[in-house]
């Protein structure tokens, strides 16, 4: 093999290795919360989303994984919830009897006291 096929085939199998790495890097930041696995927003039986590491009482009651142009309700209100939304550059609306609240990407919220109706998973990155 001459000196520049074996380049090239270096320089390949480098470019190749760092694509692969940046994979990773990627699918490292798609990161779980509180046992709620990434791209997904999901809804706490408790307003401690803490509960639910290391077997506690907490338990995720809804899981929505898709962006809709209106709202997703709540087959039963919940009160007294938390909300995860661990996806990335997704914001969710959440809605009861007369509030609204917005939760930005990668973050979660607890609603003691509230009743939590319905949600809404929209495409912007900020609320």
């Amino acid at each position: 093999m001459s000196l520049t096929r074996k380049v090239l085939h270096t320089a390949s199998a480098v470019v190749i290795a760092s694509a692969i790495s940046l994979t990773d890097i990627s699918a490292a930041q798609a990161v779980s919360k509180y046992q709620c696995v990434y791209p997904a927003v999901c809804v706490y039986n408790t307003p401690s989303p803490e509960k639910s590491e290391g077997g506690g009482s907490a338990a995720i009651v809804y899981r929505f994984y898709a962006g809709t142009d209106g709202w997703q309700r709540l087959s039963f209100p919940l009160s007294d919830f938390t909300v995860v939304n661990t996806r990335n550059d997704d914001a969710v609306y959440m809605a009861g009897h007369e509030w609204s609240r917005c939760l930005p990407p990668d973050d979660w919220t607890s609603g003691a006291g509230q009743t939590l109706w319905a949600i809404r998973i929209v495409d912007t990155d900020h609320c």
